[in-house]
């Protein structure tokens, strides 16, 4: 809302996608100063990746809570709307997108951990079979790696954009 006053800089970080693009880039525009910019930026999740490892837990997941990806309690929405597209249409410039690669070493606790954190994997949707489903994984994953330790590559993805003066 206007009311909320100028601003130079927003940004979405891995949210954007739950929200109505169109209408909410359009009243981000409405609110940054002339000048000002916006960035989308987002970390690939465990549930695209390529590694073995991760492979291995969304199979898991999948076997655990159905073979769809999961948003909450329904199925995790199929991003129809380019992002970068909805960016010039609301009237933001200059769009610049672009990927950094990042790697981090993961133990099986900070994996469950972070799909604690997720729509399609939190200890909410498991229920009363959350510890189950823990112990299960623990034990897939030892059985690829018996140290715990995996090399997770998520690059982090961006877009800025400028409003126009």
């Amino acid at each position: 809302s206007p009311d909320l006053g100028v601003f130079r800089l927003a940004i979405f970080g891995s949210s954007l996608h739950w929200m109505d693009i169109d209408d909410v880039l359009k009243k981000t525009h409405g609110v940054l100063m002339p000048g000002g910019g916006v960035v989308v930026a987002g970390l690939r999740s465990i549930w695209g990746g390529p590694a073995a490892w991760e492979l291995e837990v969304v199979g898991t997941v999948r076997q655990w809570l159905g073979s769809e990806r999961r948003a909450g309690v329904v199925e995790f929405p199929r991003r129809q709307r380019n992002f970068a597209d909805a960016m010039s249409d609301a009237g933001f410039a200059n769009v610049e997108e672009g990927e950094m690669a990042c790697v981090y070493e993961m133990d099986i606790p900070f994996i469950i951990g972070h799909l604690d954190t997720t729509s399609y994997c939190s200890r909410a949707l498991l229920g009363d079979r959350a510890e189950a489903f823990e112990a299960d994984l623990t034990d897939r994953l030892l059985q690829m790696q018996p140290e715990g330790v995996f090399e997770w590559r998520p690059s982090i993805s961006y877009l800025f954009a400028d409003r126009p003066g």
